[in-house]
């Protein structure tokens, strides 16, 4: 007994100690009802949030119904709760819970009761709604492909600037925007070069394309003819319609005038044709000066602004019509022998003309064709456009070719002079 109390004292000298120390010993006002208990103590350190934090309560309640005992932590966090002030008597093996409270958040542990001992439990309480949390880190991905403008209309001839941008999946541009790839789906209607610029080439609609990574991004451009150009009427001067040029390069006399099938009248305004530094001509069978056959090749040189031209058998161009420019032409000479000259005249995108050239070349008279030699059911133009259809080797005037049923819609047309009317006889 003697040991027993010696142990019982030097335990609670220890405690007492500890408790003047921290200066936690804080306690129920019933605390002593029950001073004749056990002696056990049970200290620690609350943290709030990783922190140790003062001010912080702390109850210590035996399973067994025992009042709680409760201190506040001091000194960084510290407390010291005497079990010997429980008003009923812990028991060895009791359940203790201890739970810290602070800022509206509390912590709880159970732990077994020991008689003569020191019990340190350590509570650490964590406040979920002021711990900061961190936005999961995701790297930007390319997932879709923006093209502007989403959709255009130009005319044939004009550009159009497509701008892609590259976007990650949450539709944001990404920071550094890859090298697109553009392609055109109709590349006879526009083409587009390697920074997005369309040229538009033909009328019709193409699908442009920006590539990168496997993903796409696309633009529809519509292309629209070119603006019609205003008809303006011819201003008449008094200086004198420029002469044709020969094929020798001297000027011939005519040219101008002209009635309404395409060429205009008046006097032709040509000062804007872009005339080449190497010229404009004209040549039959590659400049030969005869030929045995009235079916020649003509050969054409109207440079860069030629866009149309208008070719015939005489200076006054009457009954001709614009055609689409082309560098070489098969042609119908007129059935008459001797010396024949061709005329043409160039037009540039505005509809304004060249000067007038010609080409001339001698049919021999050996040639076969200088006779009246057309197949019967074939078409003869005149002079002043007037239509003759040759039946059983004589000519009927006509007023066109419809008239004569749909048996002479394929009859092919010649270009013949008077003279060469004047050798046929004509049907009544």
């Amino acid at each position: 007994m003697n040991i027993l109390r010696k142990i019982t004292s030097a335990a609670t000298f220890t405690i007492f100690c500890l408790a003047a120390t921290l200066g936690v010993f804080h306690t129920a006002p019933n605390a002593w009802a029950a001073q004749g208990c056990a002696l056990n103590s049970f200290y620690g350190t609350v943290t709030y949030n990783g922190i140790p934090t003062d001010g912080a309560n702390v109850a210590l309640t035996d399973t067994n119904g025992s009042q709680a005992l409760t201190a506040t932590t001091t000194a960084g966090g510290l407390y010291l709760i005497e079990t010997a002030n429980f008003n009923t008597c812990a028991s060895a093996g009791d359940q203790i819970m201890l739970t810290a409270t602070f800022n509206g958040s509390s912590i709880s542990t159970t732990t077994q009761y020991v008689t003569q001992a020191a019990t340190q439990v350590n509570l650490s309480i964590t406040d979920t709604g002021t711990v900061p949390t961190s936005t999961p880190t995701t790297t930007p991905v390319l997932t879709s492909i923006s093209v502007t403008p989403p959709s255009s209309s130009i005319a044939v001839g004009a550009t159009q600037q497509f701008t892609a941008t590259a976007l990650d999946q949450n539709n944001v541009p990404l920071i550094t925007q890859p090298v697109f790839t553009w392609s055109s789906d109709s590349s006879t209607i526009a083409s587009v070069s390697s920074t997005g610029i369309a040229n538009a080439l033909s009328v019709g609609t193409a699908l442009i394309t920006a590539s990168d990574g496997g993903l796409n991004g696309t633009s529809s451009l519509m292309i629209t003819a070119p603006p019609t150009t205003p008809t303006s009427t011819p201003i008449t001067t008094s200086t004198p319609p420029i002469p044709p040029i020969n094929d020798h390069g001297n000027t011939d006399g005519g040219g101008g005038g002209g009635g309404n099938n395409g060429r205009g009248g008046g006097n032709p305004v040509h000062n804007r044709f872009n005339i080449p530094h190497d010229g404009i001509s004209l040549q039959i069978n590659d400049g030969r000066d005869t030929t045995n056959d009235r079916n020649v090749t003509l050969h054409l040189f109207g440079g860069n602004d030629a866009k149309k031209m208008a070719i015939s058998n005489s200076p006054d161009f009457n009954g001709i019509s614009q055609e689409p420019f082309s560098t070489s032409k098969n042609w119908t000479l007129p059935n008459d022998p001797g010396r024949n000259t061709v005329y043409v005249e160039y037009f540039n995108q505005l509809g304004e003309t060249s000067p007038v050239v010609s080409s001339s070349i001698t049919i021999n008279n050996s040639n076969k064709n200088t006779k009246n030699t057309y197949p019967d059911r074939s078409i003869l133009r005149g002079p002043n456009n007037k239509l003759y259809v040759v039946m059983n080797g004589k000519i009927r005037a006509i007023k066109n070719v419809k008239s004569l049923g749909k048996s002479f819609a394929k009859s092919k047309i010649y270009n013949v002079s008077s003279v060469t009317l004047s050798n046929y006889p004509k049907k009544a």
